[in-house]
């Protein structure tokens, strides 16, 4: 009979060569956990060479850990933006419903 360690290390060693068969590539460490009837696989580092030749060091110990990139350059401005039009839209419509003594 296998101990639990070893079953994890069966799945978390068979969902690896499963993503690189499958996908071409694999994460660089894969862990399994067994939990009474619930399997939970974690992997890290899949997407670590999908994102080009982006700088990792302008990123947190954190996000570099995690494998995350740098977000693009026009990607706060269009959050500001999208914050902006959402808090005029909103105090429009309670402005409109207060007018029209709803609330």
């Amino acid at each position: 009979m296998k101990t639990q360690g070893e079953i994890e290390s069966a799945i978390s060693e068979g969902m690896g060569h499963f993503e690189q068969e499958y996908m071409g590539r694999g994460p660089k460490g894969m862990r399994a956990h067994l939990l009474d009837d619930l399997v939970v696989v974690g992997s890290k580092a899949f997407c670590r060479r999908c994102q080009g030749g982006r700088r990792r060091d302008s990123l947190s110990p954190i996000g570099r850990f995690l494998a995350f990139s740098s977000l693009p350059a026009l990607w706060w401005p269009l959050l500001a933006l999208t914050i902006v039009c959402y808090i005029l839209l909103t105090q429009g419509v309670k402005i409109w419903l207060l007018r029209l003594r709803w609330i």
